[in-house]
């Protein structure tokens, strides 16, 4: 009762404050509310959601802020605060920093603001449109409506480009194919712009240094027929007499230790000749090797904008330079010296974190990590990476012991930034630098109450892109050394009564391969939406089990250091669609799916290698590794005779959240999760928990819940709360739960509402 009494009055100093703003504005001033958008034609305007948000966006100007859409605490601050006699201090501050002074409105910044609007719509077809305004005063507060019309949007029917026989007319043609604005497009001066400024690379990349988008131009024709239009692109010559000049590389000089603030010039002291290039460092920064590798221009060769911005590219994405520049001098009316101006960045960093990671109902995860990064450890920007981190799960309410979890992780990473291969290989991408990577990982597990286990693996890989949205890991050769330290008296007996759970918790080597393919879409302009899709292959003991078969075909499970080697295949997929509505609201869904199969030497696939759900980032409605297998029912999870973990060989997770601003930094979410687990084959300790294609659909599990967010761009703190509307471990016909929701009962709220706080969004 005493915090209700709080509430009401903390909102009823807000709404005195409130109405306190308006009545100290002074006479002959209004106070600007809001702007309001309506269409009067929506029918003739393409998607009319969009165009309101686009003009919302062109409204002058912006309202004071409210304290939760409704207050507008830092105005009343800014009312209420005396002038400071200094322009520093913390009445100043409290003033003119925390407080926010009144927005008046003025017709003036109304119809400047319509002007905008008008440009708007005729920069994208609207070519027959107005925008009007009109203002409403209520209680000395100003509400402006914007209404637009128009008699509809102007389409693409044809583009035409120059047809003489020109060198540069010819290479524009050659592009035709790329051109981004297609036949029944709306128009556009945006994509326009963009197609002069695509065209204008293509043309620098065939040698034409002085060309720029200024030489190009278009024209519209509006005559084609109703509301259609014909473009046209033309090339400007320099002058009326001369032609555009083809250029040639002739020296390239490497400044691999530039100083933004030294005179530039070609010193010839510690210089360096070779292969056409000239290396002037006072001391050894990089390598010649990979100043060469990572040099896209040739000495010879036209200029090409392609291949300067690629050059750019590629020293920046080594991550030892902070600024790279290249400036071009004129040494011959057909030549260029080009000088490559590096500027180094700092090549070592130590950092540590600790964060919050997830919260349940009774647990909670802590953890610290610190990592060291040399990126230029041989001077050939060789990047060295030591993480080291500790995580620990605790049970809030524990009554044996009050940490459950215990996990310590060390790696070592060095990557080179080219292709270590046998073999000769070709440039995979002129984008990006490609990379091999030597990973050494120990990760080990102290699950208090059940066992430690520790796996120790070597990964040696091969990661590169091809174009900005695609990109490869291939890793050749995995090898993972599995071994279960120890166990508790009531863990042995719960393996003992689990063949199969034994099974998988076999001290084990893993040696095989794997290979990602990773897709990370991008908002093009004038799109909303975007996807990601990342898939893994990993197929383990498939080279080695059919060598060791062939030398003792009678042995059932064959070893290799004395102790079995896993084999089996494991595949899963991770699909998202980003839908952006709104400014303010998105609608994100995610797929997840895989399969793991063990076959030849392994009956089953090890511990670490199966799948499970629930938790912070999975079906939220469940803590970790609580859901499944399948319809598989355990008959209590928290007894020490049952080893609480669920985990299968398939896994199938649906994901969808609506996200939206509630506030600037302050996000909210509506979310519903579904998914499960299932074993491949049958298991006596596990019934029910095999996949059937008869009624695997009636055993996935649904959740629902809502979330906040703290989102400073850099960081995301998330709060998800949710409970199950499908149980698919109670009986079948009963596992809907809409009958069972009991929020006012606390046994059930108890039960049923989990809480989950992470860094970041769960996808």
């Amino acid at each position: 009762m005493k915090r209700l009494i709080n509430i009401s009055f903390i909102l009823l100093i807000a709404v005195l404050s409130s109405c306190t703003c308006i009545r100290q504005i002074p006479e002959g001033k209004t106070l600007y509310n809001k702007a309001k958008f309506e269409l009067a034609t929506p029918k003739k305007f393409n998607k009319s959601n969009q165009v309101k948000e686009a003009l919302e966006e062109r409204a002058r100007p912006q309202p004071n802020r409210k304290f939760l859409g409704l207050f507008r605490i830092r105005l009343w601050l800014h009312l209420k605060v005396k002038e400071p006699k200094k322009e520093r201090g913390f009445r100043h501050w409290l003033k003119n920093k925390i407080g926010e002074p009144p927005v008046y409105g003025s017709e003036g910044v109304y119809r400047q603001s319509s002007l905008l609007m008008r440009q708007y719509l005729h920069n994208n077809g609207y070519f027959i449109s107005d925008v009007r305004f009109e203002t409403r005063l209520k209680k000395r507060q100003e509400i402006v409506t914007y209404t637009a019309t128009t008699e509809g949007q102007y389409r693409v029917l044809r583009v035409y480009l120059p047809e003489d026989t020109s060198a540069l007319s010819t290479l524009m043609r050659a592009h035709e194919k790329e051109l981004a604005i297609k036949p029944g497009e709306p128009y556009s001066t945006d994509k326009l712009s963009a197609e002069r400024e695509k065209f204008a690379v293509f043309i620098r990349s065939e040698g034409y240094f002085d060309f720029s988008r200024e030489f190009l131009y278009y024209y519209v024709d509006t005559t084609p027929g109703y509301r259609l239009l014909d473009i046209y692109f033309r090339v400007q010559s320099p002058t009326d007499t001369t032609l555009h000049s083809k250029y040639f590389i002739s020296d390239i000089t490497v400044f691999p230790l530039y100083a933004i603030d030294e005179l530039p010039g070609k010193a010839r002291n510690d210089t360096l000749i070779e292969k056409g290039y000239t290396i002037i460092q006072p001391e050894l920064f990089l390598k010649r090797k990979t100043l060469e590798r990572n040099i896209l221009i040739q000495r010879g060769e036209p200029f090409s904008q392609k291949l300067h911005g690629f050059t750019v590219n590629h020293f920046l994405d080594l991550g030892i330079f902070k600024f790279v520049n290249i400036r071009y001098e004129k040494s011959a009316p057909d030549s260029l010296d080009a000088l490559i101006q590096l500027t180094p960045s700092n090549t070592q960093d130590i950092t540590g974190e600790f964060n919050v990671s997830t919260t349940t109902t009774n647990f909670l995860g802590l953890g610290a990590s610190a990592s060291y990064i040399n990126r230029n450890l041989f001077k050939g920007a060789e990047q060295l990476t030591i993480t080291g981190s500790v995580n620990a799960e605790t049970q809030l309410n524990a009554q044996q012991s009050f940490i459950n979890t215990l996990e310590i992780m060390g790696q070592v990473e060095l990557g080179f930034p080219h292709l270590l291969v046998p073999f000769g290989s070709k440039k995979v991408s002129q984008y990006f630098v490609p990379r091999t990577k030597l990973a050494l990982l120990n990760n080990f597990q102290k699950r208090i109450e059940f066992f430690s286990i520790n796996a120790l693996s070597f990964d040696y890989a091969y990661d590169w892109r091809t174009k900005a949205t695609t990109r490869h890991i291939v890793t050749p050769l995995s090898i993972t050394d599995i071994r279960l330290l120890n166990t508790t008296s009531e863990f042995t007996d719960i393996l003992a009564r689990n063949p199969a759970l034994r099974l998988s918790f076999d001290d084990v080597f893993i040696i095989g391969m794997k290979y990602s393919f990773i897709y990370t879409g991008s908002l093009r302009q004038g799109k909303r939406n975007y996807g990601y899709f990342r898939s893994n292959i990993e197929l383990a003991g498939n080279i080695i089990y059919p060598i060791a078969n062939a030398f003792d075909s009678e042995t059932q499970r064959h070893e290799l250091f004395g102790r079995p080697f896993a084999n089996y295949s494991r595949f899963d997929l991770d699909g998202r669609y980003y839908l952006k509505m709104t400014k303010k609201h998105s609608f994100v869904n995610r797929v997840l799916a895989g399969i793991a199969i063990p076959y030849g030497n392994s009956e089953v696939t090890p511990y670490i290698k199966q799948f499970f759900m629930g938790g912070a980032n999975s079906v939220r409605a469940y803590r970790l590794r609580m859901l499944g297998p399948g319809g598989f029912t355990n008959p209590d999870p928290e007894s020490r005779q049952i080893f609480p973990d669920q985990t299968g060989d398939i896994r199938l997770e649906l994901n969808s959240e609506y996200r939206f601003t509630i506030v600037k930094f302050l996000k909210g979410a509506l979310f519903a999760d579904a998914g499960n687990v299932w074993l491949l084959r049958p298991a006596e300790q596990r019934p029910d928990g095999e996949f059937e294609f008869s009624r695997f659909y009636k055993e996935i599990a649904i959740g629902t819940g809502v979330g906040v967010r703290l989102d400073f761009n850099f960081f995301v703190i998330r709060t998800d709360v949710s409970f199950p509307l499908r149980k698919p471990e109670l009986p079948a016909g009963d596992r809907w739960t809409f009958d069972k929701l009991y929020f006012k009962d606390k046994n059930w709220r108890r039960d049923n509402l989990i809480w989950n706080i992470a860094i970041g969004y769960p996808f």
